[in-house]
């Protein structure tokens, strides 16, 4: 039987990366993500805020949760911003995902159809396969690339087919 399974993607990033979680947290609405957000001395918060809620796309699903920078020669706590955002779950589940691997938008329908002894089980993983855009890496400017080519990223397993038909799309690991 379909379970009563609920997921929150947990992420880390920096503030120059807001527009990868904008993408996630677009594709991934309404259901919650945490994003731990690494903040650089010098950077404030209520930009960092600023940059993911606009009038248009608040964004209320997403959480933000901020580490500031202690020293600059600190290197970066990706662990430690992970179990920040893991920290603040309240569903039954969470996705961990790099912040630039944006889910499909019937991901969380599909994690909801799975079967109960599957999804209540003590210990469980489910795969989630991931592919590349390789329209979005060939590019030396890389950021121009994403805000041309990132409403391309396919959304259905229809448009992914047809991206690895046209080789715009690749399969990783």
């Amino acid at each position: 039987s379909a379970s009563n399974c609920s997921v929150t993607i947990i992420t880390q990033t920096t503030p120059d990366r807001m527009h990868f979680l904008c993408k996630m947290a677009d594709r991934w609405a309404p259901h919650p993500l945490n994003a731990a957000v690494y903040v650089p001395k010098g950077v404030d918060e209520a930009a960092v805020e600023a940059a993911l809620r606009t009038d248009a796309l608040p964004r209320l699903h997403v959480r933000l949760i901020f580490r500031h920078q202690q020293v600059a020669s600190e290197p970066y706590p990706i662990n430690e911003l992970r179990n920040l955002a893991i920290d603040r779950v309240t569903t039954t589940h969470f996705l961990t995902l790099d912040v630039d691997l944006w889910p499909s938008k019937g991901l969380h329908a599909a994690f909801s159809l799975q079967d109960e002894s599957v999804v209540g089980a003590e210990k469980m993983a489910l795969v989630v396969p991931a592919f590349a855009f390789y329209a979005t890496h060939l590019s030396a400017k890389a950021d121009a690339a994403f805000h041309d080519k990132a409403d391309q990223v396919p959304h259905s397993m229809g448009e992914l087919a047809a991206c690895l038909d046209r080789g715009n799309c690749t399969t990783f690991y």
